[in-house]
């Protein structure tokens, strides 16, 4: 869990103790200290005026940075920097990822600790008054559940309902890894009602401001399972846009559709052959075993990475690559060669990180 970058907490006004914290924690600019960067969250958060100092004390308390955890104390310092009149987007991601995990939520509940036994083994009727106790112990551990207000719980609904609040702040401070996480609630029904329409629209939000969670997210979606119309929808709508990594993954849906196995291909030849003498003669088809659709398919594939290509000025890696094989492929028709394809493909490995 993180609060915030240094670059965020010098643009929402955040304290001179807390910009000295986060330069001694990461030891960029001062010494490298733990200890001493605590020191000044603490400072920051007892002014009770900045929640980034805040989320970086409950950073350093949940992951034990120069203090003993407590994670207790961290969820409650999230959770003050969360709400009004705070209202800290990084602090309401971390609030969520508390429910999600059931991290924090309780305080802690003290362990007796076991009687030293010197001859290293225990007698047999101790051994059984001791497997009575931990049965009596996790008993007590199941009602003391079953009393824990739902607040107190792990939940995935009350996940959903803080990664919402913080990705729909300010765009310029809501965390591109909370839209990506309302896109994944809303297209999987993690805590609410499955929703691939808006979970669609929420991950190409982010992945249009290079969220690469969100992108890669994307692009499984599309390539792996059947998809909805809804979804389908607003990526068509995205790529009238420009959108380039809409239209990339159009053209990824295209190529799965082309993809398709050939015994579909070959059944269809069959119930060609078997309606042929009473049909007029047409021309052979292009390619030996490719349906019309799956022809179709490819054109429509070549059409959509060509067009991601032009919207992000010949400078998207995935775009480049997915042209490169379609034209290796043989996929781009007569016009384009397999030289051509293994040059865009060394294109994309120079041009960024592949996906």
């Amino acid at each position: 869990m993180g609060g915030s970058s240094s670059k965020q907490a010098e643009k929402n006004g955040a304290s001179l103790e807390t910009i000295i914290g986060k330069t001694q924690l990461t030891g960029e600019g001062l010494p490298h200290s733990q200890r001493d960067a605590v020191r000044f969250f603490e400072l920051a958060a007892d002014a009770d005026d900045d929640p980034v100092g805040m989320c970086e004390l409950a950073d350093c308390l949940m992951n034990g940075w120069g203090v003993e955890p407590d994670a207790r104390r961290a969820y409650l310092l999230y959770k003050k920097a969360a709400e009004a009149p705070h209202c800290w987007p990084p602090a309401m991601h971390c609030v969520a990822l508390c429910h999600r995990q059931g991290v924090g939520l309780n305080d802690p509940i003290e362990k007796t600790p076991r009687p030293f036994d010197p001859f290293g083994s225990l007698l047999e009727s101790d051994k059984e008054e001791e497997e009575e106790e931990e049965e009596e112990v996790a008993q007590e551990k199941e009602e003391d559940t079953l009393l824990v207000p739902p607040e107190q719980q792990a939940s995935e609904e009350l996940a959903f309902n803080w990664f919402r609040k913080a990705a729909t702040q300010d765009k310029e401070i809501a965390p591109l890894v909370s839209m990506y996480e309302v896109g994944m609630c809303y297209l999987y029904g993690l805590g609410c009602s499955s929703f691939p329409r808006r979970g669609v629209t929420w991950l190409n939000k982010a992945a249009v401001l290079e969220h690469e969670e969100s992108q890669i997210a994307l692009k499984t979606y599309y390539a792996s399972i059947d998809l909805s119309p809804g979804a389908v929808d607003v990526l068509s709508v995205a790529a009238l846009k420009h959108e380039s990594w809409a239209e990339n993954n159009l053209g990824v849906i295209a190529v799965r559709e082309a993809m398709k196995s050939k015994d579909t291909a070959s059944d269809a030849e069959s119930k060609a052959e078997e309606t042929a003498s009473q049909l007029p003669p047409e021309p052979q088809a292009i390619a030996v075993g490719v349906t019309k659709e799956q022809r179709e398919a490819r054109e429509k594939a070549v059409h959509c990475f060509t067009a991601a290509l032009l919207s992000s000025n010949n400078t998207m890696p995935e775009a480049l690559l997915n042209l490169g094989v379609m034209y290796v492929r043989g996929w781009g028709g007569e016009d384009h060669t397999v030289y051509e394809g293994m040059t865009l493909i060394h294109r994309s490995a120079t041009a960024g990180k592949i996906l």
